[in-house]
């Protein structure tokens, strides 16, 4: 999986990210929106400017090679917190579209994957990985804000 030169966390000023991979010759695609990159995903090829919150996932992708595994980082600025902070990563549609999304069809027994990574009250990752999400409750479920049921993936959603 790609490498980036900055681990996720909370910022305090605008910087720039280099990512990286292992894999000779390989590209690194990558998204700045929550969904996983794909081939199609925008090409890395200089350092990239954030200064705001942002989730980055990238990529690696070699010639007769499958894709790497999907990295991500997530950056919070200007979040002052006394408190854990728990930040899911995931394609809008997902969650929100009309037809398809968990929200508006909360009735519906759906599951939708997302990575989570929790960040401690001192601003330290705690943990990064791979999950699924469903909306969990009855009578709260209808509510504009759902209560969420995540469910971690074995070996971390890598697979291996």
């Amino acid at each position: 999986a790609p490498m980036s030169s900055v681990p996720g966390g909370f910022c305090t000023t605008a910087m720039e990210f280099v990512l990286t991979s292992a894999a000779p010759g390989a590209q690194i695609r990558y998204t700045l929106d929550g969904s996983e990159p794909d081939a199609n995903s925008p090409l890395y090829g200089a350092p990239l400017q954030i200064n705001q919150n942002t989730t980055l996932r990238a990529r690696a992708f070699a010639q007769n090679h499958l894709p790497s595994a999907v990295a991500t980082w997530t950056y919070l600025y200007d979040a002052p917190h006394e408190f854990p902070v728990v930040a899911l990563s995931f394609k809008d549609a997902d969650f929100f579209d009309p037809a398809t999304g968990i929200y508006p069809n909360y009735t519906e027994d759906w599951e939708r994957s997302v990575h989570v990574e929790l960040f401690e009250t001192d601003g330290m990752p705690g943990f990064s990985q791979a999950a699924t999400v469903e909306v969990h409750g009855t009578g709260s479920a209808q509510l504009p804000q759902k209560s969420l049921k995540i469910k971690a993936l074995a070996n971390n959603g890598d697979g291996f």
